[in-house]
């Protein structure tokens, strides 16, 4: 029993080394990381509009998603989710969905139909990997348009 008593002892002591010498900047990491996350999420609108890059894609289905129960999503206006067959699953929000009758828009994605997406830089390169969501287009047109 003592070699566990003097065990966790020498770990405690190791801990309090450690954390005198590397605490103040494990705290500073950590404050910098939240603080990125946070600017990133408050300027998520304002980066999507950012170097916008044009998705062709065959549209599957489409269908109209109201806000959620949950806490990011509980005062959504509604969108619609495009599946198609060579990007994934798109979201589309914006001007162009009336939150009052979104399934008009919805209407406008028949099945085997090409659009062209406009994925602004957010959902590219922060939605998409590291929030896992589908990437989100506030403009879109039909190719042949």
């Amino acid at each position: 029993m003592s070699n566990v008593k003097d065990f966790a002892k020498n770990l405690y002591r190791l801990l309090q080394i450690v954390w005198k010498k590397a605490g103040d900047a494990i705290v500073m990491t950590a404050f910098m990381a939240l603080a990125i996350f946070m600017t990133l999420y408050l300027l998520n609108p304002w980066l999507n509009t950012l170097d916008r890059r044009g998705w062709q894609c065959e549209v599957e289905s489409a269908q109209v998603v109201s806000g959620g129960d949950g806490f990011r999503t509980g005062g959504a206006a509604p969108h619609i989710v495009v599946k198609t067959k060579n990007c994934g699953r798109i979201n589309v929000d914006g001007k162009t969905v009336d939150p009052d009758r979104p399934e008009l828009a919805a209407a406008k994605f028949k099945s085997g139909s090409q659009w062209i997406f406009e994925i602004g830089w957010y959902s590219r390169y922060i939605g998409m990997p590291i929030e896992r969501r589908s990437p989100s287009s506030q403009e879109y047109h039909k190719l042949n348009e």
